[in-house]
């Protein structure tokens, strides 16, 4: 969770207590990476600085996992230590090696995938480019720098349906905030919407995908579900916008449901 405010502490003791690193408002680092359910081997996605986790001490590794469609992980590890990050990617990812002091990770015998310095890390290292994004606000409660910002994703939309993506987004996002689970934890969150045109509208269906940016297709005619053909490129979509996407949300240009929930939903 991203922090809000600094906690003041008041006690008898005639010492001062030492403030958590949350509340210095220093930036713990985070490495995101996809890990093979087969061989147990990592590819990096990003190697950055990140929000501030409340709660997450010095030399802690905190650590989420995620499945992706394909049945492999979506990793992501943070600490205020960078030894301690490596630590816990190593007990995670098996034939990768961390290159001394350089903050570079490597696979061993392949080229690099993840070499940002610390100062740039905030720049995202990726596999594939992402499309171009005209991100718009739908409904902003504060800095992203202190919220949790969802972001709808378009596909199969025209540019001359630009204004039918933005209507959709805007009923989503509505529809996520005020409903029972999310309506009171609405002041913390953001939505936004990141449209990119397509070269042909809706979404393919019988296994097959359509000219568009994230490729979202049907298996056969049924509704049973939405997949995703271009996961490289919605990874890359969402960390390009930093802080502003937490969650990325692709939209689909079509009347019927049939959406999955997973990496991307």
């Amino acid at each position: 969770m991203k922090a809000t405010a600094l906690t003041l502490c008041l006690a008898a003791a005639p010492f001062a207590l030492a403030e958590p690193l949350w509340a210095t408002r220093k930036q713990p680092f985070e490495i995101q990476a996809i890990r093979y359910a087969e061989t147990g081997e990592c590819d990096v996605i990003t190697f950055r600085q990140t929000q501030i986790v409340k709660g997450l001490d010095f030399g802690e590794a905190y650590v989420t996992s995620l499945q992706t469609a394909t049945g492999d992980e979506r990793l992501s590890i943070i600490s205020y230590e960078e030894e301690a990050l490596q630590a816990r990617f190593y007990s995670l990812c098996i034939h990768n090696k961390w290159e001394g002091n350089t903050n570079e990770l490597y696979r061993e015998g392949e080229q690099e995938i993840l070499s940002p310095k610390i100062p740039s890390a905030r720049q995202a290292v990726v596999s594939s480019s992402y499309p171009p994004l005209e991100v718009l606000p739908l409904n902003v409660s504060g800095p992203s720098s202190n919220r949790v910002d969802l972001v709808f994703f378009s596909d199969g939309y025209l540019a001359e349906e630009k204004a039918k993506f933005l209507e959709d987004a805007k009923r989503l996002a509505d529809d996520i905030s005020n409903n029972h689970t999310f309506n009171t934890v609405k002041p913390l969150m953001n939505f936004w919407a990141a449209f990119t045109r397509s070269n042909e509208s809706g979404i393919g269906t019988g296994g097959r995908t359509k000219d568009t940016p994230f490729g979202l297709y049907r298996d056969g005619t049924e509704l049973r579900g939405v997949y995703y053909s271009k996961p490289a490129v919605a990874r890359a979509a969402c960390l390009a916008l930093g802080s502003q996407c937490d969650f990325p949300i692709l939209v689909g240009n079509d009347p019927l449901y049939g959406g999955l929930g997973g990496e991307f939903t």
